[in-house]
């Protein structure tokens, strides 16, 4: 099989004691799975590469001359051990690439703009290419407005680090529960964007929260069947560490985006089905809601961008 064809996007490996290959079965972006019959030299490359950044439980990822970046994760069994491979796109900062209208395109880039700030986020179901819309839009706020931007994900999906345009990311490898502290070291840095690769514990939720309220616009991903289920679920898990936390989500939320793919005859693509926007004021209907903890009560405001 040819790593590199277009369309898959997961590959599921169980490797015996002894490193071996025993079976391996590939996913494409449209759901079909078959076994893998021959993956040859390549994929036993790729697959000893993932032991060694994977010795043990956990995630990582590994570099791909010709694929770019698979994202890994391991999990023991009695025989052996399973591997989860993800291929991640290499992104660019073209939202257009993606399929997305133009006056969407319009929208996400201008929440990057030198006034703005508080956080901006984007959920949607796994690969609904919540990280690919993310990491593309990072790279379009450095090329369009500059700055310094900081990245953290764990594991990190897509390469981000170094110049892009006039600006620059900074992209950190750290575990999820060290957001926290992430967060205040980089705070002294003056960075214009922070950037959180899908936070799942509750602490580095609440302190993506925590983060908007501090001048960069932050972004971040994170799941969600719909837009309403999505923030509800976000916002709950914040709460449970911090009782205030539906107060400091209605000052540092700017806006949301519910994704997911489309396949198409030719190609994929990038569709946001929905987004909510919400006004600077402190008196702003969506504010008060969630303020109030009554996330239900925004779907009033939320507008679908299908046809946009």
């Amino acid at each position: 099989m040819d790593l590199a064809l277009p369309g898959l996007a997961h590959l599921h490996v169980l490797v015996d004691a002894a490193g071996a290959i025993r079976s391996a079965h590939a996913t494409m972006s449209g759901g079909a799975c078959a076994p893998v019959e021959d993956g040859g030299a390549p994929l036993d490359a790729l697959v000893r590469e993932a032991m060694r950044v994977c010795p043990g439980p956990g995630g990582g990822r590994v570099a791909d001359d010709r694929v770019g970046l698979w994202r890994v994760e391991r999990y023991d069994t009695a025989q052996g051990a399973a591997l989860v491979l993800v291929r991640t796109n290499a992104v660019t900062d073209r939202l257009e690439d993606l399929g997305l209208p133009e006056a969407v395109c319009r929208m996400l880039e201008e929440l990057g703009g030198p006034a703005r700030r508080g956080l901006v986020l984007v959920l949607g179901d796994m690969n609904a290419g919540k990280s690919t819309l993310a990491a593309t839009l990072l790279k379009r706020w450095l090329v369009r407005h500059g700055g310094i931007a900081f990245a953290w994900a764990d594991p990190p999906e897509h390469d981000l680090d170094g110049p892009v345009g006039t600006g620059c990311c900074i992209s950190v490898n750290i575990a999820a529960e060290q957001y926290g502290d992430a967060v205040v070291a980089a705070r002294r840095s003056r960075a214009r964007y922070f950037y959180f690769g899908e936070p799942r514990l509750d602490p580095a939720i609440l302190a993506v929260v925590q983060a908007s309220l501090s001048g960069p616009v932050c972004l971040s991903t994170a799941h969600g069947a719909g837009l309403i289920p999505g923030l509800i679920a976000f916002s709950a898990a914040a709460a449970r560490v911090d009782s205030r936390a539906y107060e400091q989500l209605a000052s540092g939320l700017a806006a949301a985006f519910h994704v997911r793919v489309e396949s198409g005859v030719r190609r994929s693509r990038l569709v946001v089905t929905e987004h909510l926007v919400l006004g600077q004021g402190h008196g702003d209907t969506g504010r008060s809601h969630i303020r109030a903890g009554n996330l239900g009560q925004l779907g009033n405001l939320i507008r679908p961008l299908r046809a946009a």
